[in-house]
């Protein structure tokens, strides 16, 4: 149960550091990519699409074991927990 609460909560911090500095990198490196024309009311917000070297490449490394990590912890306590209570 420890590893599965361990391995959910890493993949958590992962994906809000690497959602907290992705959005800094973009910030400082490409304004453009980020920005909204305020002229227009019913602009929906850009998604955005990042362009080689927008972004350090361990910046969006770190973003990707996110999702895993995080199933991989829900998994674990599922299954402990069904051990548990199967006994």
């Amino acid at each position: 149960m420890r590893w599965g609460i361990f391995l959910a909560a890493l993949g958590v911090a992962c994906y809000i550091v690497h959602a907290i500095l992705l959005n800094d990198f973009l910030r400082k490196n490409a304004p453009e990519v980020l920005a909204r024309d305020p002229g227009v009311p019913s602009q929906r917000p850009r998604q955005a699409y990042l362009v080689r070297g927008a972004t350090r490449r361990w910046v969006t490394l770190l973003g990707l074991p996110a999702l895993p990590l995080l199933l991989l912890g829900l998994v674990l306590i599922a299954i402990t927990f069904l051990v548990t209570v199967l006994r």
